[in-house]
C-alpha cells in the first residue's frame, strides 16, 4: 500500500492518505461517480507540536508527525514523545530530554529548549549540516530508509545529517520530476563569464523548492556556519532534483554548497540543469550515484526517462514495483544498507563530512 504525505509548509505531516480507495456510487445508478482514497492520519498541532485533542486521527501505524519527526515509544505509556533525530523530544512541555549538542553555542537558551524557543520562526531538525531529501511521498511507504542513511553515514563519519521534508505527496513528487528534471541539452543557455562558458539556467519556481530554501536558510540564521564547516546537501531520485534547484537558489543568495549529492537521480548529465551546477561558482561538487539497471538514473532522453518510470511502476501495470533498481539504496535490508555503507565510504573520499 502507498502512502501520500502531505505536510504544510513547517514539515508538519497533517494529513496521510493511502492508495487504498473505496469507490463511490452518489447516484446509486450502478456506476462508481468518484474514489475516496483511504484517510491514514490527520492532526492539527499547538506551536510546540502536540496534538490538539479532538482534532487528530490515527487509523493504522503512521509514525511521522511534528517537523516530520518519528514518533518514539521509547518510555512506555507516553505516546507524545518524537525522537527528534536522537536527541528526543517531548511536544507538551516543548523541551528535549537530551540535551542539545551545541548548547553551550547558546547560552542564554535552556539546552533543553526546541527550536530556539522559537517554534513560529524557527525549525530544528537535527542541529547539524548534511540536508537530504528523500524520494517521491518522502519515505511515506514506511521503508525508513533516510533514517538508514543517517545511520549510516553518521557511523562512516558523514556527521550532520538532517532531514528536510519538501514533498507534496507521491503524486506531486512524481509531477515535479517530470517538470523539472530539465533533461534539454545544453545550447542556448551559455554565455562567457570571467570563468570561461557558463550555463545560465532560468530559475523556476515551486512551492517546494521555496519550502526547502526556507527551511534551511532558517536553519542556517538560527545555527550559523562554522569557519571550515560544509554545507552539503543531498537528495534521492525527486529529492535530487529538488535539491539541484535549491543549490542553485543558494548560490543566488551568495551560499556556497561545497557538497551536492545526487543519488539515482533523473537529471541527465548532458543536461542544461547539470551544466548549470557544474559551473556555478558558488557549488563546488556534484557527485552521482547513479544505480547499475535503473534506467531512471542519468536518463539521455526523454524516451530513457519513460523508461524509467515504467520500469519502477507496480508489476500490476508491467513494471517491477519494488524490485526495480531504482529502489536500491531505499528497501529494506541488508543489500540496501551495504550500498548506503559504499556510497558513504566513496563520500568520504570525495572529502564529504
Amino acid at each position: 500500500m502507498k502512502r501520500d504525505e502531505l505536510s504544510n509548509h513547517r514539515g508538519n505531516v497533517m494529513t496521510v492518505i493511502s492508495d487504498k480507495i473505496t469507490p463511490i456510487d452518489t447516484t446509486s445508478d450502478g456506476l462508481w461517480d468518484y474514489f475516496n482514497p483511504s484517510l491514514v492520519s490527520a492532526t492539527d498541532y499547538y506551536p510546540f507540536g502536540m496534538g490538539m485533542p479532538g482534532r487528530n486521527y490515527n487509523a493504522g501505524d503512521y509514525r511521522y508527525g511534528f517537523g516530520s519527526h518519528e514518533k518514539d515509544d521509547e518510555i512506555k505509556g507516553v505516546g507524545n514523545l518524537l525522537s527528534f533525530n536522537d536527541f528526543g523530544y517531548d511536544p507538551r512541555l516543548g523541551r528535549r530530554w537530551r540535551t542539545d549538542p551545541a548548547f553551550k553555542e547558546y547560552p542564554a537558551i535552556s539546552p533543553y529548549a526546541g527550536f530556539g524557543n522559537n517554534p513560529i520562526v524557527f525549525i530544528d531538525p537535527d542541529g547539524k549540516r548534511l540536508y537530504f531529501v528523500g524520494g517521491a511521498g518522502n519515505d511515506a511507504d514506511g521503508w525508513n530508509y533516510i533514517n538508514r542513511f543517517k545511520i549510516i553515514f553518521t557511523s562512516k563519519g558523514i556527521e550532520g545529517f538532517k532531514r528536510i521534508n519538501a514533498s507534496g505527496g507521491n503524486v506531486n513528487d512524481m509531477a515535479f520530476t517530470a517538470s523539472y528534471k530539465n533533461i534539454s541539452h545544453v545550447g542556448q543557455h551559455l554565455v562567457k563569464t570571467e570563468r570561461g562558458l557558463e550555463v545560465q539556467l532560468k530559475r523556476r519556481d515551486h512551492k517546494q523548492i521555496e519550502k526547502a530554501v526556507n527551511d534551511i536558510m532558517a536553519d542556517l540564521a538560527a545555527n550559523p556556519l562554522k569557519e571550515g564547516e560544509q554545507l552539503n546537501l543531498a537528495g534521492y531520485s525527486y529529492g535530487s532534483v529538488l535539491q539541484a534547484h535549491v543549490a542553485l537558489r543558494l548560490a543566488d543568495k551568495g551560499i556556497k554548497v561545497d557538497n551536492l549529492v545526487l543519488i539515482a537521480s533523473p537529471i541527465s548529465d548532458k543536461s542544461e540543469l547539470y551544466n548549470a551546477l557544474m559551473t556555478n561558482k558558488n557549488i563546488g561538487k556534484v557527485i552521482r550515484e547513479d544505480i547499475q539497471g535503473d534506467k531512471l538514473s542519468n536518463p539521455q532522453t526523454s524516451q530513457d526517462f519513460k523508461n524509467g518510470i515504467e520500469q519502477s511502476a507496480p508489476t500490476m501495470v508491467g513494471g517491477m514495483g519494488d524490485a526495480a533498481p531504482h529502489f536500491d539504496l531505499a528497501r529494506p535490508g541488508a543489500a540496501a544498507d551495504k550500498k548506503i555503507g559504499e556510497l558513504g565510504d566513496k563520500l568520504k573520499k570525495e572529502g564529504v563530512k
